[in-house]
């Protein structure tokens, strides 16, 4: 409407492309500032699965065990390749061993699994302890006609403050109570071997010595099984037996 001059009209249109012109650079700048946070991004994500892919490597170099226990093997040594599959060390739950005995066909009917047994290991001299039934395995032995029984025995046994005793392949053995029956038996100290004849000294009614053949069976610990020759409730001589001889009168000790 020529309401100004040309001078001003041409300055107004200048700062007009003039600012048009800081505005086409200012979104340029800003296009390039976000190509740059999103290749910043990108770098991130990918110092991430680097740091992942690390982690995993250095977790590669640590090995767990699932329990506390005792390197029993190292199959591989220092600088051996490490492949899949490759077993690098044999390692035993040292507080809970098991026993594995053979029990013949005939027994298996009697023993099942959970039921307590006496057990003895050789290593550990002549003590018994009580141990648990764990397992009995279902196939048998054709040739020996006998099946595994795995006994779990008493947690810490074999064990003296650091040190083991009890180690894997060591002997054991496993009483299964397969029933009851009623014995005589006798200290074996009160028993005289002359050649082959076994005998003892009873006392009779009238607290007389006398000599009494015996036969033997089974042994009890310190004590063993009288097949024949003593009835139940007879009384015989177990000290001093170097003393004694057939006839002599026995007097008995009174404390």
């Amino acid at each position: 409407r020529k309401s100004v001059s040309q001078q001003e009209f041409d300055e107004a249109q200048a700062r007009y492309r003039s600012r048009t012109a800081e505005v086409e650079r200012t979104k340029e700048m800003l296009g390039s500032m976000r190509a740059r946070k999103e290749q910043a991004l990108a770098r991130m994500e990918q110092a991430k699965a680097e740091i992942s892919h690390a982690q995993i490597y250095f977790g590669y170099g640590r090995i767990l065990s699932p329990f506390p226990g005792v390197v029993t093997l190292k199959q591989a040594e220092v600088g051996a390749l490490a492949s899949p599959g490759t077993p690098l060390l044999t390692l035993e739950d040292d507080a809970h061993y098991r026993l594995e005995a053979s029990a013949e066909e005939a027994m298996l009917g009697k023993i099942r699994p959970g039921e307590s047994v006496r057990v003895n290991i050789h290593a550990l001299g002549d003590q018994e302890w009580t141990a648990r039934v764990a397992e009995i395995q279902p196939s048998a032995d054709p040739a020996s006609r006998s099946s595994l029984v795995k006994i779990d025995l008493p947690e810490g046994l074999g064990k003296k403050g650091p040190i083991r005793i009890l180690r894997s392949g060591l002997y054991g053995k496993a009483r299964f109570p397969l029933g009851k029956r009623e014995v005589i038996a006798v200290p074996q100290k009160a028993i005289l071997q002359r050649g082959q004849l076994q005998q003892v000294f009873i006392v009779d009614s009238s607290q007389t010595a006398r000599v009494r053949l015996i036969k033997t069976g089974k042994v009890y610990g310190d004590q063993i099984e009288v097949l024949s020759g003593l009835r139940d409730g007879e009384r015989i001589i177990v000290e001093g037996l170097e003393r004694v001889n057939d006839g002599n009168r026995i007097e008995e000790k009174k404390d």
